[in-house]
């Protein structure tokens, strides 16, 4: 097994467990979009994993990264509301900066010059473009707590500070790319680099279930 497979397949024991851990602990109550979300990479990654030549196309690439991004935005939409709904200052504040977030991704994503995206557009441009968008969500969000001092639960808490750091490493990650071209060297270390720190995250967040 190469080291690549065996950190990913690492990856899928470790979620696994998270999401079991998640389950049995009953931690979904406090965020149902996250469990949602990590079913999915769970599924995903597994078909990727056990059936490459299936699954490991530009096609389904593009398919669960959509996915994902849409449950990314749903998890930070629904910590928004667990957090600021008992605080209507906060809570009107942080809906007017989600407004202009998701309007600014909106008009980043839309500036792309391009009539019908290919692969590599969607790759080098548009993703990145969004991922900034949820970096700008769940720090926003993240900022607004610390402003306001806002009482959260600890789960609630993990995932917010496990996601910030992760999401900005996947960008500098694409960024990186984009910059040095979609090489396959630079391709394997960025997968190396972000299969590695996504474990990370993972094993936060199984701690801070249990």
């Amino acid at each position: 097994m190469s080291l690549q497979r065996a950190i990913t397949a690492a990856g899928l024991l470790i979620l696994a467990t998270l999401i079991g851990t998640i389950l049995v602990r009953k931690r979904y109550r406090t965020c149902y979009s996250f469990l949602a979300y990590l079913v999915a990479v769970l599924a995903s990654d597994a078909l990727i994993f056990f059936w490459p030549s299936r699954f490991f196309t530009w096609d389904f690439w593009l398919f669960k990264e959509s996915v994902h991004n849409l449950l990314k935005f749903a998890v930070a939409l629904e910590l928004g509301v667990r957090t600021f709904r008992a605080f209507p200052g906060a809570n009107a504040t942080a809906r007017r900066l989600l407004l202009f977030v998701l309007v600014l991704t909106y008009v980043a994503v839309v500036a792309v010059p391009t009539g019908r995206p290919e692969y590599s557009v969607l790759a080098a441009q548009i993703q990145p473009r969004i991922l900034n968008g949820t970096i700008w969500v769940f720090a926003s969000q993240a900022a607004l707590i610390l402003w306001y001092r806002l009482p959260l639960d600890l789960f609630h808490k993990a995932i917010l500070m496990g996601f910030v750091p992760y999401l900005l490493i996947f960008s500098l990650a694409m960024n990186t790319l984009n910059a040095l071209g979609w090489k396959q060297e630079v391709n394997e270390l960025q997968s190396y680099t972000q299969t590695s720190a996504y474990d990370l995250l993972l094993l936060y967040w199984l701690r801070s279930a249990l």
